[in-house]
């Protein structure tokens, strides 16, 4: 059970750990961004032949594989981080995820819950790495604890509560425990602050939402997940379509 489109979550997995760069990292990632992929590697290849013991270049290149959809490159980049720092909980973090989200013969649920777990021994405060091991569980079927995980990040102050309320309600639905779920998502309000960028997700809370009676918020969801393909400028599937044009 993946949780998330590919594409999306390296995209969203680097983005979270840019954020937590030391100043002088996330002004080189800044400009990064600005290049093509081969600018990119030479420009990393550079910084590390001047800072070899730098864990973060590594780091940077190990994602840049990653959006590439590499394999080896990615693991020995990452690898590497923790050769010179066995602390740097991102690496973990990503190789964790890495290993979850493999669509490969990369795919490895041990390995993913190993690093996942060393990344929360390094830093317990983060909860996205909470989200993280919750999706492993969801992966593994054990739902209960997945959603154990999702409410271990929502107690963690100043958390981004999206993603683990996504994660509940993935694992409610999962576990067709369905008066937990509609008692949960009747409780709070899932189309306030946008889509999640997710239109499989989108279209579940909108099917749930219709059956529920609440065509206001099925429409919302419903146009969430076109919009996404909008996003990305691919043609909006059929399926949505007539959702979205029944709305109207």
């Amino acid at each position: 059970m993946r949780l998330l489109f590919p594409f999306l979550f390296v995209l969203f997995s680097s983005s979270i750990f840019a954020q937590n760069m030391p100043k002088e990292m996330s002004d080189f990632y800044d400009e990064l961004a600005m290049q093509d992929f081969e600018q990119k590697l030479k420009t990393i290849e550079k910084a590390i032949q001047k800072h070899p013991n730098e864990p973060w270049y590594y780091w940077m290149k190990a994602s840049m594989f990653d959006m590439m959809g590499g394999l080896e490159e990615v693991v020995e980049g990452y690898n590497k981080c923790l050769d010179i720092d066995s602390t740097f909980s991102g690496a973990h973090a990503s190789l964790g995820r890495f290993y979850l989200n493999s669509e490969s013969e990369m795919y490895d649920l041990d390995k993913a819950m190993y690093h996942t777990q060393k990344a929360i021994s390094f830093e317990p405060e983060n909860a996205q790495y909470y989200i993280d091991l919750g999706e492993i569980y969801y992966a593994r079927q054990e739902f209960y604890l997945a959603i154990e995980q999702a409410n271990f990040a929502l107690n963690i102050p100043d958390s981004d509560y999206m993603p683990a309320c996504r994660l509940i309600v993935l694992s409610l639905n999962a576990q067709n425990d369905q008066v937990e779920l509609k008692d949960y998502l009747l409780k709070f309000d899932f189309t306030e602050f946008g889509g999640f960028m997710d239109p499989d997700f989108d279209m579940l809370l909108g099917n749930l939402y219709e059956s529920y009676g609440d065509k206001e918020k099925a429409c919302r969801s419903y146009n969430f997940a076109a919009d996404v393909y909008r996003f990305g400028e691919s043609d909006v599937p059929v399926y949505i379509l007539e959702k979205t044009d029944a709305c109207e």
